[in-house]
Order: C-alpha cells, then structure tokens, then sequence
C-alpha cells in the first residue's frame, strides 16, 4: 500500500489508463481460455464451427497482446519516471 502512495504522490501521470488497460488484458486473458475451451468442446461435435473460434481466438489474441504491451511499456516509463 505503501508503494502504491509513492507511485500516485511522485508520478505526474495519470494511472488510471494503466489500470483499466491491465484489466482488460486480465479479462481479455480469461477470454482466450474460454474461448479456447468452448471451442474443443464444440469442434468435437461439429467441424464446422472451426473458422468462427479460429476468428474468435484471433480477436480475443489482439486485444490481450495490445493491452498487455500498452501496460507494460506505459508502467515500465511511469517507472522510470520517478
């Protein structure tokens, strides 16, 4: 808690951003297991449904790899910052 006082007292940037794009790569993480799971489940019924989880897991991969590379570069120079 300590920490978290110094970074909001010492930084003049705003980390709300930070934490909401760490919060959806959270979420967008959780996204891919499910997606990842519904998928076995489905294709081993149907086949068909391959191209639909393969767009699905795509678009849930760009998300996190966005947000979580946002996050990362944007603490690490918060950071440094300071």
């Amino acid at each position: 808690m300590d920490f978290l006082r110094f970074l909001i007292k010492e930084t003049s940037k705003p980390l709300h951003k930070i934490v909401i794009m760490a919060a959806i790569s959270g979420i967008s993480n959780a996204a891919l297991l499910a997606v990842i799971n519904a998928a076995t489940e489905a294709i081993s019924e149907d086949k068909e449904q391959v191209t639909r989880f393969m767009f699905m897991f795509l678009i849930t991969m760009a998300l996190y790899m966005i947000a979580q590379k946002y996050t990362l570069r944007e603490s690490t120079k918060t950071i440094e910052s300071i």
